[in-house]
Parts: C-alpha cells; sequence; structure tokens
C-alpha cells in the first residue's frame, strides 16, 4: 500500500525534537538575558557612583541613608540640608530608575562612603549565579 503524507508518530517524534530544540534555545536565551540584567544593574550602579560624586561635590558629603538615592532626584528634605544643590537636580530625570528585576536600588551611607546594591533574580539578600547580589563594593 502506497500512502502520502506523515503518520501520527512521525509527527509526535517531529513535535518532540522541536520542542526540545526550542527548550534549549529558550534556555540559553534566558541566560543571556540574565547576564544582560547582571552586567546593566553593574553599569547603572557605576552611574549612581559618579552621580553620588557629584552630589559630594555640591553638598560636601554623600545623601544619608534616609536621604537614599531620590536625594539625586530633587533636593533633600530631611537634614542635613544642602544649599548648593542645583534646581535641575543631579539626575536629569524625575525618578531614580529601578533595577532590571523592577526593584528599587538599595542604599546606605554613613555620610563618607556609599553602598549600593540590587538584590538581583532573586529580590532576596546573598544567593548565587543570577541570584547573587550586585554590590557597589563588589564591582
Amino acid at each position: 500500500m502506497n500512502q502520502k503524507g506523515f503518520s501520527l508518530l512521525e509527527i509526535l517524534v517531529a513535535l518532540t525534537l522541536i520542542a526540545l530544540g526550542g527548550a534549549f534555545v529558550m534556555g540559553k536565551y534566558f541566560d543571556n538575558l540574565q547576564e544582560g540584567y547582571v552586567k546593566s544593574t553593574g553599569i547603572q550602579i557605576a552611574n549612581f557612583k559618579t552621580l553620588l560624586e557629584d552630589f559630594r561635590r555640591h553638598c560636601n558629603q554623600y545623601p544619608t541613608t534616609a536621604q537614599g538615592l531620590d536625594a539625586l532626584v530633587t533636593k533633600p528634605s530631611v537634614a542635613p540640608e544642602c544649599p548648593n544643590y542645583p534646581p535641575s537636580g543631579i539626575m536629569n530625570t524625575n525618578k531614580v530608575p529601578m533595577d532590571p528585576w523592577g526593584r528599587p536600588y538599595n542604599y546606605e551611607s554613613d555620610g563618607t562612603k556609599v553602598l549600593i546594591w540590587s538584590l538581583a533574580r532573586d529580590g532576596k539578600e546573598g544567593g548565587e549565579g543570577f541570584d547573587k547580589d550586585i554590590r557597589s563594593d563588589e564591582l
């Protein structure tokens, strides 16, 4: 008997192979995406450090922990005051950007040094791989 077309088994085998190949490709895609997020976070933290130096030049100290990174966007309303704060702000935007995972960056300062970090993919302290916190003191 001479049949034209594919049997159900042949179609299922082909679909299974396509699905396995797609899973492999998507896995690589998501790894590359997370790698890009990590690199982007490091770049943004480096930008924050540069902007914080600019803030320090204007205000003679870094923003306090209470003032946070928002001090780069709007003049701090929490002491200590900064009389030389530029009217347009330090960062030319109306809000501090979020990390690539959609969460705010963390900030601490004693007035003489700063620490900026992202909790990375898992949003929790610590972690390994793509879940490892990205910290300014480790860049």
